[in-house]
């Protein structure tokens, strides 16, 4: 094995990654993870990558790469899904005088990847020289559980002592031990931390929209986490909770896009913990509100698999919350509904309805607003009863309307809302007033 370790800063040096499947997605990941500078050549790309492209702004050629396209390009990692291409854009690479790091195939290699996670200016990488990348992998989470964030402490401290004792013109031998000393001093406190059980399952709500919307309970099953199963509607910024070596799986449903099947879904779950790892299923907003978190608990109790729930921010109150509707007011309304307006099978069936005064929260009825207007006309709701749309809540598109029920499909249109969205549905739609806009607002 003639391989060198070092650590190339890709920041300051132009790269090129090839491919738009789930390889290059997880090489992405650790890309973006490293501020690459990064051009990304792919005719198509996983909706995940998209969201990172869209986040980093980075330059994706829907197309594939060719020779002028590596003119000042530093490194190459071909990734795509097919082997050929992979080594033909090998070929071109070596041919151009660039470095290159092709998918599975050690022979076509310049440079090779580790399995390597971080923890602030702490880096540990694992290497088995490309013949079984699995088990480097499979270390490598097992290291990461092991280290915690105070080791990125430890290293400030010893660099700040570093500089110090340069300063003093002390020389390079005292520096060392001196060094040597202060590390063994805080060393045992470090090895003092315990991973926690292996192989559980974690059903955590993501909430709307960023970060700031998660809870803590989530952000930290989500930072301990060695699998990833997470929604569409999951925000970017989520994502970055999740350890470097984490393995992440976009089971989100996509329009027009293949995506898993809840049975696909339910046994990754049951594959992954069986495993040993600890696994997170990330649902956007609450697991539990319209939600299939109780098909995956069946799934897991019949396979004996144990489980935790971490509820979330659902979107059905923050949404009207961050555009400031109450959902109850007194003297206003004392109730409220939350209902889908999308049926498995059937319409929606709203006869109770008229029996109803509340604040009606309807998810998922955007593809038949018209049609949703209709029902709630036909039982007993006003043509002039306020609403309003909220869509994309919490996130940074965020957009709402508020119109009378009957102008509300045609204004919904003039303003181009689409899914995801929460209508609202009552008086406390107008009660407030305007909300007044913010510096910080969306």
């Amino acid at each position: 094995m003639g391989y060198y370790p070092l650590m190339l800063d890709v920041s300051r040096c132009p790269v090129v990654l090839v491919g738009g499947g789930r390889d290059a997605e997880h090489k992405l990941f650790s890309l973006s993870d490293a501020q690459a500078s990064l051009t990304i050549f792919a005719p198509k790309v996983t909706s995940a990558m998209l969201d990172i492209i869209q986040k980093h702004h980075l330059v994706w050629h829907q197309r594939s790469v060719q020779t002028t396209d590596l003119r000042g390009i530093r490194l190459v990692i071909a990734a795509s899904e097919d082997p050929d291409d992979n080594r033909r854009v090998a070929h071109m690479a070596r041919q151009a005088g660039v470095l290159v790091n092709t998918l599975d195939d050690p022979e076509h290699c310049d440079v090779m990847a580790t399995s390597h996670f971080r923890r602030g200016h702490l880096l540990v990488s694992v290497f088995s020289g490309g013949l079984a990348p699995g088990v480097a992998k499979t270390l490598g989470k097992r290291l990461e559980a092991l280290v915690s964030p105070q080791w990125s402490t430890l290293i400030e401290r010893v660099n700040l002592l570093r500089r110090q004792l340069r300063a003093q013109d002390t020389s390079f031998a005292q520096r060392r031990q001196c060094l040597s000393d202060f590390v063994d001093q805080n060393l045992p406190d470090l090895f003092k931390q315990t991973p926690l059980a292996q192989g559980q399952v974690a059903l955590v709500g993501a909430g709307p929209g960023a970060i700031d919307g998660l809870t803590i309970g989530a952000f930290k099953t989500l930072s301990q986490a060695e699998v990833v199963l997470y929604d569409r509607l999951v925000h970017p910024s989520i994502l970055d909770a999740v350890p470097n070596l984490a393995t992440r799986i976009h089971v989100g449903k996509t329009p027009g896009v293949a995506t898993p099947t809840q049975t696909d879904i339910q046994e990754q779950l049951v594959h992954w913990a069986r495993q040993g790892y600890r696994v997170v299923r990330l649902h956007g907003g609450d697991p539990f509100l319209f939600g299939r978190a109780g098909e995956e608990i069946l799934a897991l109790r019949e396979a004996g698999i144990s489980f935790q729930i971490i509820p979330g921010l659902t979107s059905a109150l923050s949404a009207p919350a961050l555009s400031g509707i109450p959902v109850t007011l007194r003297n206003v309304s004392d109730q409220l509904a939350i209902v889908t307006a999308h049926k498995a099978s059937e319409k929606p069936n709203w006869s109770w309805l008229p029996h109803f005064a509340g604040t009606l929260l309807i998810l998922m009825g955007m593809s038949t607003l018209e049609e949703v207007i209709r029902d709630l006309e036909a039982n007993g709701r006003s043509a002039d009863t306020p609403a309003a749309i909220v869509t994309w809540a919490g996130w940074e598109e965020q957009a709402e309307i508020r119109a009378p029920l009957a102008q509300l499909a045609a204004k919904a249109r003039e303003h181009h809302m689409a899914s995801p969205a929460v209508i609202i549905v009552g008086e406390v739609t107008t009660a407030l007033g305007p909300r007044p806009a913010a510096p910080s607002d969306h």
